[in-house]
């Protein structure tokens, strides 16, 4: 129906622009942007803040879109029936999946990319309660919703696509290289030592190969043994900004259950840097 309220057909319009106007955000326009300043604000539809980033020369059959998650929040869950592909720009998180064989969940932070399943129902959480957590997707909404022309076939849809989900191995994190790693594909990481020193011999870069007895860490909790990774971390000092001092007063004005866990945590405020 045209804007006049008349059964003429419109000519030259584009479906998804048209919806983008609909959604109530931010959109910008440009050859490039600065995706972590870029102005978000309150977003319906999928619960957080957000703003869409049209590049120019983009053509007609993908999009950009920023969403920011606030402080210990979460984003409304969604389902679509279009590919979507993710970069953190700031912050962690974790995403939650309903798959055919129930709902898996991974974590994310900053530099994290990944892609979300066709047409799954999915729901992002930011793990921080003290910052937001943003990020931009890329996706090939236009290029649907101009085919298609139906927003029930994109948003509700009821078509499920297990091989979009993949082995669910990939999600346990047993310890198993997953198929694209190169040299160890399918080999368990304590499996792995003779391939790992064959390689660098083979590579030249095998400085020494030798044996020693030591103790292998376990986990206090579950006894069983660990395997240690290298991952991003951050601390924030307890001196600057009178930071100990307001986390004291909290604490104090805090009521725990169990009690002992006041004492626990004072304790460890009190004498700790960071």
């Amino acid at each position: 129906m045209s804007e006049n309220g008349t059964n003429e057909p419109k000519f030259l319009v584009d479906p998804y622009l048209e919806w983008v106007k609909s959604e109530g955000i931010p959109v910008h326009e440009d050859f490039g942007f600065d995706l972590l300043t870029l102005d978000v604000r309150p977003w319906a539809r999928m619960g957080a803040l957000g703003c869409y980033a049209h590049a120019l020369g983009r053509g007609d059959f993908v999009n950009m879109y920023v969403c920011e998650i606030p402080p210990g929040k979460e984003t409304a869950p969604q389902k679509h029936m279009f590919e979507e592909v993710v970069y953190v720009l700031a912050g962690s998180g974790s995403t939650v999946v309903e798959t055919p064989a129930g709902p898996i969940s991974f974590e994310w932070h900053t530099g994290s990319l990944f892609a979300l399943p066709l047409n799954a129902r999915y729901r992002h959480y930011n793990a921080s309660g003290q910052v937001p957590a943003r990020f931009v997707s890329t996706t090939d909404l236009p290029l649907i919703m101009n085919v298609f022309r139906n927003d029930r076939f994109i948003w509700d849809n009821d078509d499920v696509f297990p091989e979009r989900f993949g082995d669910a191995q990939h999600y346990k994190g047993d310890g198993t290289f997953l198929p694209h790693v190169p040299l160890f594909a399918g080999i368990h990481v304590y499996k792995s030592d003779e391939q790992l020193a064959k390689a660098l011999d083979e590579a030249g870069a095998l400085l020494h190969r030798g044996r020693l007895l030591h103790s292998y860490p376990h986990s206090w909790r579950s006894k069983a043994p660990l395997i240690f990774r290298t991952t991003p971390q951050w601390f924030i000092s307890m001196e600057i900004n009178g930071l100990r001092e307001v986390a004291l007063k909290a604490i104090e004005a805090t009521r725990f259950v169990p009690p002992q866990g006041k004492t626990r945590l004072a304790s460890m405020i009190e004498q700790r840097p960071d």
